[in-house]
């Protein structure tokens, strides 16, 4: 099996596990988004409500629902770019064909920007959520992870039981797609890099068939 087609098999398989990882990120956030009536919990904050028997925790800022819609955007654009990539190099390999440079590079510069994009977007969720948290656990012995079941929600409507392990599998899935993606980064630059070699061969060839003819140019290049 030659290097492009290693490449090409690699660059299918991280596309692969992208497909996998967008439904780790959007069931448990579709799920947590549902639970909180539509509402973002990401960088929202509470209080516990001391005056009232049992002392229930009340949201008293939440945060704009951008936070969490553009996770739930972003997984989107990585499906379906993950599923056209995937779709286009398994028929490159069937047929024994290879991208042109120009769809070399064109991959190479999506690949980067959907890497960027995970890069700010993977961390701004860990400290979403851990300003959440905070509020939970501020003045009280409650836990982040206990709070979804042991706590009492002043909003009855709510239903947040299960919204740590949610929010923590998303972060898990964003982690796990930025990986992937800077993966795929290196395996187009790689390519990118291979073609630019080839193309350098190409012309190497060509001046010395120019020299062997007689009809070398030195302004060629």
């Amino acid at each position: 099996m030659g290097i492009g087609n290693i490449l090409a098999l690699s660059q299918v398989t991280g596309y692969v596990l992208n497909i996998i990882l967008f439904f780790i990120i959007i069931w448990p956030m579709s799920k947590n988004l549902r639970g909180f009536n539509g509402m973002c919990i990401l960088f929202s904050t509470g209080t516990y409500d001391y005056h009232l028997p049992g002392h229930p925790f009340e949201v008293t800022s939440w945060a704009p629902g951008i936070s969490c819609a553009f996770v739930i955007l972003l997984s989107f654009v990585s499906l379906f770019i993950s599923i056209w990539q995937t779709v286009r190099i398994s028929i490159h390999l069937v047929r024994n064909t290879d991208s042109s440079f120009i769809g070399v590079f064109v991959t190479c510069v999506t690949n980067f920007v959907v890497w960027i994009l995970f890069l700010a977007t993977a961390p701004a969720v860990t400290a979403g959520f851990k300003i959440w948290c905070g509020s939970i656990e501020a003045d009280t012995s409650m836990t982040c992870a206990k709070a979804g079941i042991a706590a009492t929600w002043k909003d009855t409507s709510l239903h947040p039981q299960g919204f740590y392990i949610q929010i923590a599998t998303v972060e898990f899935g964003m982690y796990a797609s930025f990986l992937t993606w800077l993966l795929e980064n290196i395996f187009s630059g790689y390519k990118l890099l291979v073609y630019h070699r080839q193309e350098h061969i190409f012309r190497s060839l060509s001046r010395e068939r120019q020299r062997l003819l007689g009809d070398y140019d030195p302004d060629f290049y």
